[in-house]
């Protein structure tokens, strides 16, 4: 079962990383997170013990991951697509 700390990183990882989050660093993204898990009645503490991990090392690898991808698979323009 998926703790609620679980769910609700993945649900704000999907609603707020996207192909314009390489402009923001992991701490910043971190920082949001903790303030809306609060709104959610959640502690960071609570989303660090459930990720096994802190936030700014998760959204590192996050932001990691994204850059990976988006090399491995570059976004094509010009004449023919």
């Amino acid at each position: 079962m998926i703790s609620k700390e679980i769910y609700f990183v993945d649900a704000w990882v999907r609603s707020n990383i996207g192909a314009q989050t390489c402009a923001l660093d992991a701490q910043s993204l971190a920082r949001r997170c903790i303030a809306d898990a609060a709104k959610a009645g959640l502690t960071h503490e609570q989303l660090e013990e459930q990720l096994g991990t802190d936030l700014i090392d998760f959204f590192t690898g996050e932001l990691e991951a994204r850059e990976t991808a988006r090399s491995r698979h570059p976004i094509q323009t010009g004449v023919g697509l």
